[in-house]
């Protein structure tokens, strides 16, 4: 008979002498099991008319159990008023007459000295009963919201600990819920091994028979041609074995064992229950990885000892001066735009201490983490925290830098001679940009690519869409940055003042440009990971982005940028501002910046969802699912 994995279900008898049997334990596996057909309903429906004809009950077959004594919860109440309404009486009115105060006037009684006593006594009762009303409503107003609240918060507390209790217990019912899933899941795999292994067994055990048969043939055939008994063969001669091909035993094989070749696999819950989507097979290479941790080390040694030099300015040029530096922007309130220069230069090198720490104990920790196989969780952890922090700490000084450098070359100096040592430093300071911020990054998504148990991941097409959409603002907020940046480093002696403290907008775009130009790329690898559906670094993706707007925020979304934008953008539309650039510029380089916060907010919610919506993914109660049928052996 073909089963469909339905479980044959004992008889009673069989049942109740099996029923200690750990070897007949009911199996039934909801995680694997199909849904019964009509076919396995026919059949259940056949089993238990089966079970009723073997079952035979008596007409007194609970004799054994006691009488239930039914007037056990009556009282002598409900007994009078079960017989009130068996007789179909009407329910006794209420006695109002306690609250009436009949007068004896106008009755035959008003002389009577008696009645008048008697419905005295009753309003003075009635008046006793009305003062003790309002005295109760007289505490009540006094007490009652006192005791309310208390009340209420007795309640308050009571509902708390229910959902405390219902919450324990809806998470017991997950974790029952995962210890089956995954005691099912372990076994559907042993059942799907046991059934391959049980399949080859039997193979070999066929081609073992037919290479009995075979060799039992020869033996015969020889022994007829050698006239002899083939037992006295067998056990007096030794006869070679005669070689048997591969290619005559599959052709001798029988019909009923070519199911063999064609049986489909036990069960494909496995491949139900894995996320469908392409998996990019990249292997890390080791030295290219350990080669950009050395370069990190160097570059931060290197970038060590030239804020040792930069900041040992400050107990030398600066040795007999009087003058108090001010807290948050230390070259305010100086005399002359070289000394502005110099304070910026020792700020440069103060600042330069915290990022090359942070980027030099990073290096050190990936060249651990990539040597030792597999990495240990708390070196990538630590890789993590380490080149986040540096990459922070690295934007103020590229500014600085950059700021630095424009005062030397461009606002104090006009020499042609030394524009080539302009471009120099330029073209290092980009340089170290790429370093500490593409390189810092690479080895960040080296670091969060490594927690495998994050790959199994659900690609979204509005992923995607949003990180196009991230794309194309980043781009925008860069070109007017860059535009900003062309025409706000320029000669400020050469502006024209249309307003007030025109100075303010120096520099404008630089730190806009770095930031946009870092979300751009972070962007476009995230549009590229969603696109080709890597799962290896979709938790990278998480990092990047999260890195991104927290250094939006905090670079140009503050206090003091959102105020600075918002009054200067009015002044100079008021004014009519052209140099360095217009109010429009601006005020659309600020909403583009807006806008692209928003924008990788909004993608940060996506690749979040996305990342850890089935990260536990144990917790699912049983569905229908569509499995291929379960063939069983003619064996």
């Amino acid at each position: 008979m073909d089963s469909k994995g339905m479980l044959a279900l004992p008889s009673t008898a069989s049942s109740m002498a099996t029923s200690n049997d750990p070897q007949h334990l009911v199996d039934a596996l909801p995680y694997l099991d199909n849904e019964p057909s009509a076919e396995d309903r026919q059949m259940a429906l056949q089993l238990i008319e089966v079970e009723c004809r073997t079952f035979r009950p008596t007409k007194d077959y609970l004799a054994r159990l006691s009488k239930p004594n039914f007037d056990v919860f009556l009282t002598p109440c409900l007994i009078e008023e079960y017989k009130r309404i068996g007789n179909k009486q009407e329910m006794d009115k209420l006695d109002m007459s306690r609250y009436e105060m009949p007068s004896p006037a106008n009755t035959s009684r008003s002389t009577d000295k008696k009645a008048w006593i008697k419905a005295l006594d009753n309003g003075k009762a009635q008046l006793e009963h009305l003062h003790l009303r309002n005295m109760n409503v007289e505490i009540m107003d006094e007490y009652a919201s006192e005791s309310c609240l208390q009340f209420n918060k007795l309640l308050e507390q009571t509902h708390k600990k229910e959902e405390a209790e219902n919450f324990q217990i809806r998470t017991e019912v997950l974790e029952t819920h995962v210890r089956r899933k995954r005691s099912q899941l372990e076994g559907g795999d042993k059942l799907k091994q046991l059934g391959q292994g049980w399949v080859e067994h039997v193979t070999k055990n066929y081609k073992m028979e037919l290479a009995n048969l075979d060799l039992e043939r020869q033996i015969n055939n020889l022994a007829k041609k050698l006239k002899v008994d083939p037992g006295v063969i067998e056990s007096d001669f030794s006869i070679p074995r005669p070689n048997v091909y591969q290619e005559r035993q599959r052709k001798e094989i029988s019909d009923e064992f070519r199911f063999l070749e064609e049986r489909r696999a036990f069960s494909q819950k496995d491949d139900l229950h894995k996320r469908t989507s392409v998996r990019f097979p990249l292997r890390y290479r080791q030295y290219l990885f350990a080669t950009l941790a050395i370069l990190q080390i160097v570059v931060s040694i290197g970038m060590f000892i030239f804020a040792i030099t930069r900041y040992s300015r400050l107990f030398t040029q600066n040795a007999h001066s009087d003058m108090l530096f001010d807290f948050v922007k230390a070259e305010n309130f100086v005399d002359t735009n070289q000394e502005g220069a110099e304070i910026i230069a020792i700020k440069l090198g103060s600042g330069l201490f915290l990022p090359a720490i942070f980027q030099l104990i990073s290096g050190i920790v990936v060249l651990g983490s990539v040597y030792k196989k597999p990495p240990p969780t708390y070196l990538l952890v630590l890789c993590i925290l380490l080149t986040i922090f540096s990459i922070v700490l690295w934007i103020e000084p590229l500014v600085l830098a950059t700021l630095e450098l424009n005062l030397r070359h461009i606002q104090f100096l006009s020499d042609e001679t030394n524009i080539a040592y302009f471009r120099l430093m330029i073209v290092l300071t980009v340089l170290l940009a790429i370093d500490v911020l593409i390189v810092a990054s690479m080895l960040l998504i080296y670091a969060t690519a490594q927690f495998t148990h994050f790959r199994t991941i659900y690609n979204s097409i509005m992923d995607l869409h949003i990180n196009i959409v991230t794309l194309i603002i980043a781009t925008i907020a860069l070109v007017l940055s860059i535009y900003s940046l062309a025409n706000s480093m320029t000669d400020a002696n050469k502006w024209r003042n249309s307003s007030r403290n025109t100075l303010a907008l120096y520099g404008i775009g630089l730190r806009e440009s770095i930031l946009t130009s870092y979300i751009f790329l972070g962007s476009l690898f995230s549009m590229l990971v969603s696109a080709m559906r890597l799962q290896t670094f979709r938790f990278s993706t998480f990092f990047i982005q999260g890195l991104s707007l927290f250094m939006l925020i905090s670079n140009l979304l503050n206090s003091d940028r959102i105020t600075s934008v918002t009054h200067n953008v009015r002044v100079m539309l008021n004014v009519g501002t052209a140099e360095p650039f217009t109010g429009e510029i601006l005020l659309l380089l600020y909403v583009f910046v807006l806008l692209l916060a928003i924008a990788i907010l909004v993608q940060l919610f996506t690749t979040t969802f996305n990342i850890f919506k089935h990260f536990l993914d144990n917790y699912e109660t049983p569905r229908k699912l569509s499995y291929p049928e379960y063939q069983r052996s003619a064996l």
